[in-house]
């Protein structure tokens, strides 16, 4: 990516609005209560749904700062594009979830070998879906946090998380009621990842035209 492009440089600037939280200290923290909770339950790949939680709430940080500073306003006097710093934020909430995912993976693999339940190599997959499924529910929120902001929208997005759960539990239900009823993984796969896509292109669209017809005044 050319690092002058608008794109890149809203990448950079929601990353350094978390700087005061990326300390050691707060890494130390991190990875304690991650390595608490697997071992509480004794499961590595629990660190990854800690990760997921703090990552989600960290996605829409930048919304918060945005709202503080008045930075939008800013990003429109700059000549910036809608589209360009939905998709700026969008890559951001990407790069972060990644991110997150291999440093929760370097700590779930040696806990793999200590504690009971996923072994070494299934983690990887795990890992990966820990941070498509992050995304998702960071894309989830933003559409009404670009068009209310942060303290408008928690609870709207709030109970758009909350839906989510709710459906996934209501049809993780559903199939275990059916008897001899199974998906096959090739087909929950894909049908897993055609949601993912259809539901990230709905949160884009949104999100861009409801930032584009926010008032910054």
């Amino acid at each position: 990516m050319n690092t002058q492009s608008p794109i890149f440089k809203i990448v950079r600037l929601d990353f350094l609005s978390l700087r005061p939280y990326l300390t050691v200290k707060n890494l130390l923290i991190f990875l304690a209560l991650q390595g608490w909770y697997a071992y509480f339950i004794k499961d590595a790949a629990a660190v990854f749904g800690v990760s997921l939680w703090f990552l989600v709430m960290f996605s829409a940080y930048p919304f918060l700062v945005g709202d503080r500073s008045g930075i939008d306003a800013l990003y429109r006097l700059a000549g910036i594009r809608a589209p360009q710093v939905v998709l700026g934020r969008y890559l951001y909430a990407l790069l972060l979830h990644l991110g997150g995912a291999c440093v929760a993976l370097c700590l779930a693999l040696p806990l793999s070998l200590i504690l009971p339940g996923y072994e070494p190599a299934p983690l990887l997959p795990v890992a990966l879906g820990a941070a498509l499924g992050g995304l998702l529910l960071s894309s989830l929120q933003f559409p009404f946090l670009f068009r209310y902001g942060y303290a408008k929208s928690k609870a709207v997005s709030g109970l758009t998380m909350f839906g989510v759960f709710a459906l996934i539990f209501a049809l993780s239900s559903l199939t275990k009621s059916l008897p001899g009823f199974t998906f096959p993984p090739v087909l929950l796969l894909a049908l897993a990842v055609l949601l993912l896509l259809a539901l990230l292109a709905l949160s884009l669209r949104l999100s861009v035209r409801w930032y584009a017809e926010k008032d910054l005044a």
